[in-house]
């Protein structure tokens, strides 16, 4: 854990929050906009990423080898075709943005035989040893000293943080899911994912020490005993059953209400049901099969979001939109959550059959901000404590002296001024009964928080 935290303190984040006494939370985006073929969309979003106190952006990095590379290990291997991805690493390098790279998909030739019509392409029992060798090919052309082909005497920037596939829980991503055997549906996904995890751990391990390896953010929901589907607790279950390595445990929660809604199947995450989860892994550290031994694994949220209305007609206001964003963050904070990446920066294009783009920016596609940019910058949460007290949570989106406010009886008052640090997190006592909240630092407001 500790080493993760430092690797991100060296990409600009803010390390001084764990002076405060409490843990820090650190945020980022994922977006498709990272790798856009376009240099300048890719410098606007990623300094507006940066501006609203961003430190991470996951990065689909893709597997670019259409033929298997004679030696695909070797990144430098002509098969490979890393052009467009070594311009966005530099971009965001430029940009003090830590990238977390990820992909899912195997092209044809490291695809298992016999793929069934029925499993999408890149989906169908992956070839460890090409996933091993893959990650180590990554590993080694991000290591911070391989030649940058575009700059003579120059290596390309340090990549470390590396995050295999993507919702390894659901067939969209990774087939089969189930197998009939002795009339009985088997969960299988889990086992060829950890075949995969401890080859890909061990291909970016192989170069340089230091790296974090994220085993991939599960979806939230599945389906009962078999299916397209696989419940997340059945998944990680399965996973951590038998020796795996890796370095953090990621999962992508997405409530059907409010953020402190919960699943309503027990094997069901949704955003305030995290510490099932973490009982699984906690757990699996004891006994030793989560690895390395004796390691605390970290927990981060890799995607998350709320459609918004407009531009979608099925989502919620924009105003409450902003609220979920600031309880989910208190929410993954208090669930013990070291990084949270927002999906989406930006929303994307609206129209087209439901559920073909997501809104769940904090910009419009156009280009304007949602409230959530806001909330997501200097978020404060009002919560209630034993006794009917009240506690302002909030992360300070710069250094300077946070002055908060509560109302009541129509009026406002300042109630606490204090020092702070970029990023610290504070949870402060409220005194009385008050109506809202809002807080300033260095310039910077808050949305108001009604209770």
């Amino acid at each position: 854990m500790l080493a993760t935290l430092c690797l991100l303190a060296g990409a600009g984040a803010a390390g001084p929050a764990l002076a405060s006494g409490l843990p820090s939370l650190q945020l980022g985006f994922g977006d498709g906009l990272y790798t856009a073929s376009d240099s300048a969309v890719r410098a606007t979003w990623l300094e507006r990423s940066a501006a609203l106190g961003a430190r991470v952006v996951r990065m689909y990095a893709g597997w670019p080898a259409a033929t298997r590379p004679a030696d695909p290990a070797d990144p430098a291997d002509p098969a490979y075709a890393f052009t467009s991805l070594d311009a966005a690493i530099r971009d965001a390098a430029a940009h003090h943005l830590a990238p977390l790279l990820v992909f899912s998909g195997a092209p044809s030739w490291a695809e298992g035989p016999s793929r069934p019509a029925s499993a999408t392409p890149g989906t169908w029992l992956p070839d460890p040893a090409a996933v091993g060798a893959y990650g180590r090919a990554l590993a080694t052309r991000y290591d911070g000293h391989f030649p940058d082909p575009l700059h003579p005497g120059l290596a390309l920037p340090r990549v470390k943080l590396f995050q295999l596939w993507n919702e390894p829980n659901l067939s969209a991503y990774l087939t089969p899911q189930w197998q009939r055997r002795a009339g009985r549906w088997i969960p299988v996904a889990a086992d060829q994912y950890r075949l995969m995890l401890n080859a890909f751990y061990a291909g970016v391990n192989a170069t340089v020490a230091g790296d974090t390896v994220v085993a991939a953010g599960t979806a939230p929901y599945g389906d009962f005993g078999h299916g397209q589907r696989m419940m997340p607790v059945v998944f990680w279950k399965n996973l951590l059953a038998s020796p795996v390595s890796f370095d953090v445990m990621a999962h992508q929660p997405y409530s059907i209400g409010s953020p402190p809604t919960k699943a309503l199947d027990a094997g069901d995450v949704a955003v305030a049901d995290l510490g099932k989860l973490t009982s699984v892994l906690r757990a699996a550290e004891r006994r030793g099969t989560a690895l390395p031994r004796g390691e605390h694994h970290q927990l981060w949220i890799t995607e998350t979001g709320y459609d918004t209305r407009p531009p979608n007609p099925g989502g919620v206001p924009v105003a409450t939109d902003a609220r979920w964003l600031e309880q989910s963050l208190f929410l993954f904070w208090a669930q013990g959550v070291d990084l949270v990446t927002w999906y989406l920066i930006r929303d994307q294009p609206p129209g087209g059959p439901p559920d073909s783009s997501s809104q769940t920016g904090v910009y419009y596609y156009a280009g304007n901000p949602k409230p959530a940019a806001t909330a997501y910058r200097f978020p404060l949460v009002g919560h209630r404590v034993a006794g009917g007290k009240v506690r302002a949570w909030l992360r300070a989106p710069q250094a300077g002296t946070l002055v908060l406010q509560a109302r009541s009886s129509g009026r406002w008052a300042t109630v606490r001024r204090t020092v702070v640090s970029a990023a610290q997190i504070l949870d402060l006592p409220v005194p009385g009964r008050p109506q809202e909240l809002r807080a300033t630092v260095a310039g910077i407001s808050s949305l108001v928080w009604t209770l």
